[in-house]
C-alpha cells in the first residue's frame, strides 16, 4: 500500500543492521528502536530514513563486533591495536570535543581523561592475554555526543579475581572495579583508573553504561550511584558507552 512505501519489514530491518529479528523486538520492548508502526497483526515497519542512519551508526557496529566477534571494513577506521595507537586517536577525538567547547558543560580535558581511562583499562586487564582480537575499537560520535570504547577482552571477572578470587559473578566484579581499590601483581592496582571515571561522573552532566560479561551497570549523570543490571546479552571483554 502506498502509506507503507518508504517503511520496511522487521526482517528487511534485521538484514540491514546484522542483527536478528529477536534482538530487534527486544529493542522494541526496551524503547531502544521503535517501529513507525506496529500493525494489528503484531508486525512491526520501520521508516527507513532512521534505519539508514543507524546503518551508518558507528557505535552501533562496534557494539555489534563486542558482542559477536563480527565486523565490516567500516569498523576498521576505529580500531586501536595497541595502548600507542589508542593514545594517538584520544588526542584527536580530544581536539574534536575542544572545537565544541561552547556547546558543552564538561570540560574537554575532562571527557578525554575519562576516555583515557576507558581505554587503558582495557590494555592493562589483558596486557599478554588478549583471548580474542588484541586492542580496542574507540569512536567520538560528536554529531550523537556519545564516545564508545569496546573490547574482546579477558573481562573484569577473570582478572579481578587474580586479585581477589572470592568475587562471584560478573555484577559483583564491577562492583569492585567502580568502588574498591585492589592491588596485585601486574597490572598493579589494577582496574583503579574505574574509580575515577565514577568520580568524574559524580561532578560533571555525564552518563556511563558499561558491561562486562553478563553485567551492566549505569552511572552518571551528577551521580556516582551504580545501577547494576543483568544484560539481555552476554559478551566477552568490556563495552563502554560515555554519553556527554
Amino acid at each position: 500500500m502506498q502509506k507503507y512505501k518508504n517503511l520496511l519489514k522487521i526482517g528487511e530491518v534485521a538484514a540491514l543492521l546484522g542483527v536478528s529479528i529477536d534482538t530487534l523486538r527486544r529493542w522494541d520492548r526496551q524503547g531502544r528502536l521503535k517501529p513507525s508502526i506496529t500493525k494489528l497483526s503484531g508486525h512491526r515497519l520501520y521508516d527507513h530514513a532512521t534505519i539508514r542512519a543507524m546503518v551508518s551508526d558507528p557505535v552501533l557496529k562496534i557494539e555489534q563486533w563486542a558482542k559477536t566477534g563480527e565486523k565490516d571494513e567500516v569498523l576498521s577506521r576505529y580500531y586501536c591495536s595497541n595502548r600507542a595507537v589508542f593514545g594517538l586517536e584520544l588526542k584527536d577525538a580530544e581536539e574534536v570535543l575542544q572545537a565544541q567547547v561552547d556547546e558543552q558543560t564538561t570540560p574537554p580535558a575532562i571527557i578525554g581523561a575519562i576516555l583515557g581511562e576507558l581505554g587503558n583499562n582495557a590494555f592493562d586487564h589483558n596486557l599478554g592475554n588478549w583471548p580474542d582480537e588484541p586492542g580496542v575499537y574507540f569512536c567520538l560520535d560528536s554529531v550523537r555526543r556519545k564516545a564508545v570504547v569496546a573490547d574482546r577482552g579477558q573481562g573484569l571477572l577473570k582478572t579481578l579475581r587474580q586479585a581477589r578470587p572470592t568475587i562471584a559473578d560478573d555484577s559483583e566484579a564491577l562492583l569492585v572495579a567502580f568502588t574498591e581499590i585492589l592491588s596485585g601483581r601486574a597490572p598493579e592496582d589494577r582496574g583503579n583508573g574505574l574509580k575515577f571515571v565514577r568520580s568524574m561522573l559524580k561532578q560533571y552532566r555525564l552518563g556511563l553504561s558499561f558491561q562486562s560479561g553478563s553485567a551492566l551497570v549505569s552511572i552518571g549523570p551528577l551521580s556516582d550511584r551504580l545501577d547494576r543490571k543483568v544484560a539481555e546479552e552476554v559478551m566477552q571483554g568490556c563495552f563502554a558507552i560515555l554519553e556527554y
